[in-house]
């Protein structure tokens, strides 16, 4: 029992990215003395031959307690789902945790019954993958984009956070990430056949974003591919570190710096939210066009910079935007 819940505690780290994780004996105990439904449970199962022969029953349960004892942060248990978001691969170290078959799955089964009995109504409300728990824990998966840990502890009569469960209902209202939401299906749908139908013809087409009415210029797969960075990009772990030694060999790996990610940020916004001034110069030294780049929100990187006062970096991008337009004015002048 001892090395088969060493094995998974060091499963959970390389999930969590954690070298060490801590458990809770108090909570071993408490579970251990409440837990009669689920004792019901696997008995029932054992009767029912749902268990391989010479299964003991009594070691599973407390196999159960303790992997329900062990204790994360929110910062912990989002990077966790973050894995499960990123098909089974951690976005910080870049490891193949799950296979892609095991993470839908587990995808799968987070759908149907993530969170006990109130998991219908969830899905009928929000419609994503979740597992919350008694303590006031909501892990909500967005595949492919995102997750979030929520915690509130709060918990109405099916033991479900109340706060949390609110804003996974806002969350999936104000972004229509329901999948069965019928009116973003077919306005999505529509868009995609028009945009597949003049791409096929080798025309350009732009489409706007309904949050913030910016018009984007719609690419082929192909393009998408290259040029967009995915939920695992090192580059954008990097720039939020501000860390120029690992950007300057990604780059040398092939990663581009004038990659966006899913939110169309490329990697001088990042620095210029965190105020990363050597980082700004090093970006805008290599690429110089970045600068004008703008964001799903139509911002740019100096904007970034000003609005969270991070003065040194907004006077640099500020500077170096003027250079760029005077420079752009003489080229215009001289072929005048």
């Amino acid at each position: 029992m001892a090395q088969k819940f060493e094995k998974y505690l060091t499963y959970m780290k390389s999930l969590s990215g954690k070298k060490k994780l801590y458990f809770n004996n108090t909570l071993l105990l408490l579970e251990r003395d409440r837990s009669y439904q689920m004792r019901a449970i696997t008995y029932f199962l054992k009767a029912n031959n749902c268990f391989p022969k010479g299964c003991d029953v009594e070691q599973l349960l407390e196999f159960y307690y303790q992997t329900s004892a062990i204790e994360v942060t929110c910062e912990e248990l989002a990077l966790m789902g973050a894995t499960i978001a990123n098909d089974g691969v951690n976005p910080m170290s870049n490891k193949q945790v799950f296979t892609r078959e095991h993470n839908k799955c587990l995808l799968s089964v987070m759908q149907m019954c993530g969170a006990y009995n109130y998991s219908e109504e969830f899905f009928l409300k929000v419609g994503l993958p979740v597992k919350s728990s008694k303590s006031g824990q909501i892990l909500l998966i967005i595949p492919g984009q995102l997750s979030c840990a929520l915690y509130s502890p709060a918990c109405d009569g099916q033991e479900i956070s109340v706060r949390s469960n609110e804003f996974c209902r806002g969350l999936a209202m104000e972004y229509c990430a329901h999948p069965y939401d019928h009116e973003t299906y077919i306005k999505f749908k529509a868009s995609m056949d028009t945009s597949a139908r003049l791409l096929g013809k080798g025309k350009k087409m732009t489409t706007v974003d309904r949050l913030s009415g910016r018009k984007t210029l719609v690419r082929s797969p192909t393009e998408e591919k290259k040029d967009l960075c995915t939920i695992c990009c090192s580059l954008f772990t990097a720039a939020a570190r501000g860390d120029i030694t690992m950007i300057a060999k990604l780059t040398e790996m092939g990663y581009k710096l004038c990659t966006q990610d899913y939110m169309q940020r490329t990697i001088l916004h990042v620095a210029a939210s965190r105020g990363y001034l050597d980082l700004v110069r090093y970006v805008l030294l290599k690429c110089p066009s970045i600068v004008d780049w703008k964001d799903c929100m139509g911002c740019t990187a100096s904007e970034n910079a000003n609005y969270f006062g991070h003065t040194e970096v907004y006077e640099v991008l500020d500077d170096w935007e003027s250079v760029k337009k005077l420079t752009a004015e003489g080229r215009n002048h001289t072929i005048n």
